[in-house]
């Protein structure tokens, strides 16, 4: 499963839509599931790190 970003939205304004308080632990998260950090996610460096 893919994630989409809408074009160039910041992550710490999906950070906040998501309902965190904090962008350093919505990272973290990211990491823990993904493998890999939000911005290397969508940017296309490391979609094929994520764990399952």
């Amino acid at each position: 499963m893919g994630l989409a970003r809408p074009s160039q939205t910041p992550v710490t304004r999906i950070a906040l839509d998501l309902g965190y308080d904090n962008v350093s632990t919505f990272i973290a998260m990211f990491r823990r599931t993904f493998g890999t950090t939000p911005k290397k996610y969508f940017d296309g460096r490391d979609r094929g790190r994520q764990r399952r």
